[in-house]
């Protein structure tokens, strides 16, 4: 059952890629995983900006498209979680943040409000 609009999904996408940028700050990490994450937040930052739904910037990528994005940001958020050394504190935190991202995405209804089908006049 989708029960997410949009416009609560721009939220959680917004939310979620913050997140993910300010963890390497908040668990003091370096190297790699550090890299992983503020290139991972800036991307999922950077495609909602570009997604065509109502927190868009330039609306460019179809919201179905944007979808697809984020399936692909939860996967990597996984496998970094299993892969990388993160530090032990964080390490669960990366594989949740993943898994939330994938909840969110089958949780959305796939058309915003404002493109809803039009109702029948009637003659």
């Amino acid at each position: 059952m989708r029960m997410l609009s949009t416009s609560i999904h721009g939220i959680a996408d917004y939310a979620v890629g913050l997140v993910v940028l300010l963890l390497p700050y908040f668990h003091d990490m370096h190297g790699t995983p550090k890299t992983i994450l503020l290139l991972l937040g800036g991307s999922a930052l950077i495609y909602s900006l570009l997604t065509d739904y109502e927190f868009g910037l330039l609306r460019i990528i179809p919201f179905r498209s944007h979808l697809g994005l984020d399936m692909l940001f939860a996967a990597l958020m996984i496998a970094a979680s299993m892969l990388l050394s993160f530090p032990h504190s964080s390490r669960l935190v990366v594989a949740s943040l993943g898994v939330l991202a994938i909840l969110v995405v089958v949780l959305t209804k796939r058309d915003r409000a404002d493109q809803s089908r039009p109702t029948k006049t009637r003659t």
